[in-house]
């Protein structure tokens, strides 16, 4: 008789296999947890892209989502851009409402003075593929990249951000990843804010080599967010209040016991009360007979 053939073994979901074929690791070889958890599903080509303008200046805010339509436009991706340029308000304000309704699983945050191009944008949507945050890292001198690094050296130190760009106008995230960071800063140390907070999530951040472009400088306060943050950080996002309950409609009034008495007689001075007097004098048995 012949022997049945052998039970095929199941093979690994799709995410599994992207997530293996991405770390060069054979579907036969486990996946040691550490380096699992350096490893992130490639996002589909097609994925489509939330992308925020916060740049404090209406007519360069306008030719940035201009510029960004027309690059994103013809490449299949879904997209929706927001244009918050209002430099009065703050920059933590005006991005958790941009994001509300977000549905797209890419966002751009963006505070470009000067249109993106074609450089500043590939480089991100290939390095999203194996982080959660991407920053693209502005070309400069020698000595520019040195002031650079030294600039940043206190954000490492505190924060433990290893980027060196932090305040680059180019940035990609993955929506689920930047959704767990609630802002906080209405300055641009937002910048430096949401690193610190991607950090303490152990979420992957990325640098990527991109052209100079120059980035809003954002509402004044700084060092006051600084401080904010650093004493008081706030790392989960607060429930909405309950909303007071309605007062329940008071019951029509009425009295406080029925009344009594409307009908008895007059009780002026000088009157008597006619149900009272017909009791005393009521003629009694005895009365009526001599004795």
């Amino acid at each position: 008789m012949a022997a049945p053939p052998p039970t095929p073994e199941p093979s690994p979901n799709l995410a599994e296999a992207d997530v293996l074929a991405a770390s060069g690791t054979s579907l036969e070889e486990p996946l040691h947890p550490l380096d699992a958890h350096a490893v992130r599903a490639p996002v589909p080509k097609t994925a489509g892209i939330w992308a925020i303008v916060l740049t404090e200046d209406e007519a360069k805010a306008e030719a940035v989502a201009e510029r960004l339509r027309q690059l994103l436009s013809g490449r299949g991706r879904p997209l929706r851009i927001i244009v918050e340029p209002y430099k009065y308000e703050s920059r933590a304000v005006r991005l958790k409402r941009a994001l509300q309704g977000a549905d797209l699983p890419l966002v751009l945050v963006t505070t470009a003075m000067e249109p993106w191009t074609e450089a500043h944008l590939n480089p991100l949507l290939k390095a999203i593929d194996h982080a959660d945050h991407v920053l693209g890292r502005r070309r400069r001198s020698f000595l520019g990249r040195v002031v650079r690094w030294l600039a940043c050296r206190p954000w490492a130190f505190l924060f433990a951000i290893p980027l060196r760009d932090v305040h680059s106008p180019c940035r990609l995230h993955r929506r689920e990843a930047l959704e767990v960071l609630p802002p906080q800063s209405s300055s641009r140390f937002l910048d430096v804010e949401l690193l610190a907070k991607a950090s303490f999530f152990v979420q992957l951040v990325d640098e990527e080599d991109v052209p100079p472009m120059p980035d809003a400088p954002g509402p004044a306060g700084f060092w006051g967010d600084f401080l904010e943050v650093f004493l008081h950080p706030v790392i989960r996002f607060e429930s909405e209040p309950a909303p007071d309950p309605k007062p329940e409609p008071a019951p029509d009034s009425v009295p406080a016991e029925d009344p009594q008495g409307d009908d008895e007689g007059d009780n002026r001075p000088g009157s008597e009360d006619k149900e009272v007097r017909a009791d005393v004098h009521q003629a009694r048995p005895f009365e009526d007979h001599a004795p």
